[in-house]
This record gives structure tokens, sequence and C-alpha cells, in this order.
């Protein structure tokens, strides 16, 4: 890769990561004026799982990846994609069933809106999902 292509590239995905928070900040206030205690709720969980996903895991995964594809070891780069894989799924499903399991009390205990155990359960699905996410967007990414 080039140096004036790799710099066109950073440029384009620096002003395209600060469009994406600029726009995600705008619906913050007319969303917490319009929202009820139970969306709020909803919201804090939904924004916790969008955080862990972009945490280290994709970045992790796609540095070993890229160092593998490098070396000409796509075997290798393939069997980290699987075992990765296996491990967050497994966790997206222990983490989706334990906040099923609990969101009654979390909605009453944590949040006081007992009303948005239900909402909580609605979104446990997400948990899985926003693992599986973060998988491929490593591989994809290295």
């Amino acid at each position: 890769m080039s140096g004036k292509s790799f710099v066109k590239g950073a440029l384009v995905l620096s002003i395209a990561g600060i469009l994406a928070k600029c726009l995600g900040a705008l619906y913050r206030i007319p969303f917490a004026r319009l929202a009820s205690d139970e969306c709020g709720a909803i919201y804090a969980i939904y924004n916790l799982l969008l955080a862990l996903s972009t945490a280290g895991i994709p970045l992790a995964l796609s540095k070993l990846v890229a160092e593998y594809e490098e070396q000409g070891k796509s075997g290798m780069s393939l069997r980290i994609l699987k075992l990765s894989l296996l491990l967050l799924a497994s966790v997206g499903i222990i983490v989706s069933v334990a906040l099923f399991i609990s969101a009654d009390w979390i909605a009453t205990n944590v949040w006081e809106v007992p009303g948005a155990a239900l909402s909580i359960r609605a979104i446990t699905p997400a948990m899985l999902f926003t693992c599986i996410q973060a998988v491929f967007r490593g591989y994809f990414q290295g």
C-alpha cells in the first residue's frame, strides 16, 4: 500500500468517524425529553452493549488476522475467526440468558423502573448478536 493511499484512507475513515459521532450526539437531547423511563433504561443497556462490542475485541482480532494474512497464513486467520466466534457466541448466550432471567431485578433495583423488565427482556438477543458482530467486524477489518 502506498503512503498516499494510506493517508487518504485514514483521512476518509477519520472524517466518517467524526460525522458518525456528531450524528449520534444530535438525537440525544430530543430523545431524553421524549422518551419514558423504560426507554431510558433500555437505551442505557443498548449503549453498554455497543460500547463493549466496539471496545478491544475487533481491534485485537483485526491485528491478529492482518498479521497472519500478511504472512500468507490464511488458515490461521480462519482458525482465529472460528475460535473467537465460538468463544464470543458462548459469552453472548450466557450473558443473554443471565440478563433475561434477572430483568425484573435490574428493572426494579438498578433503574427503579419496574415497567422496564419486559423491554430489557426484549433486547436480550442483542447481547448475542453484538458479540457475533464484534467478531466479524474484527475479522473483516483485518
